[in-house]
């Protein structure tokens, strides 16, 4: 396994055998991912933003947490395989994968809108969300499972005018 600890922002592409990827920043720093394919599990703590500049892969379960900030892992060609739980205590939360999205647990900030794709790249996917309530309160709620059908065993909720919700299922709500 692979283990990167940075005192600020930390930049990061490449391929990581089976033992996985820990990734921890602090002070403030962002995690950014290149091209990155991880045959393990990731996880993932920032101090900062999560934020990505080409696609990733990653073979086992996923593990992101950007504490107050915002996780914006929007390639269309992403492909989590495994598990993801995601956490912001403040932040955004937009995630998307070329096919199947497993989301096992979710922590969004208060007003703070939340996006979740599957089958985003075109190909078709399901989305499974995790067996509890979303509330984005005053933010946007964009739920898309581009080749299955999209189904949640909670509550979706958002409030005031700006808070809207899209819920897309290529075969049925």
């Amino acid at each position: 396994s692979s283990t990167l600890i940075a005192g600020g922002n930390l930049v990061l592409s490449g391929t990581v055998g089976s033992g996985g990827l820990t990734t921890t920043t602090t002070n403030l720093g962002t995690t950014s991912f290149g091209i990155t394919s991880v045959t393990g599990n990731l996880s993932t703590t920032s101090a900062g933003a999560v934020i990505q500049t080409g696609k990733l892969t990653i073979g086992g379960t996923s593990s992101i947490d950007a504490g107050t900030s915002a996780i914006t892992l929007t390639n269309l060609a992403n492909d989590f395989t495994g598990n993801v739980s995601l956490t912001t205590t403040g932040g955004s939360v937009d995630v998307r994968d070329t096919n199947d999205l497993t989301i096992t647990s979710l922590t969004n900030g208060a007003n703070s809108p939340v996006t979740l794709w599957a089958g985003a790249g075109g190909t078709g996917g399901t989305l499974t969300l995790p067996p509890q309530s979303i509330s984005t309160g005053t933010a946007a709620l964009d739920l898309e499972s581009q080749g299955g059908t999209l189904s949640t065993n909670g509550a979706i909720s958002t409030t005031g005018s700006g808070g809207h919700v899209t819920m897309v299922g290529r075969n049925g709500i």
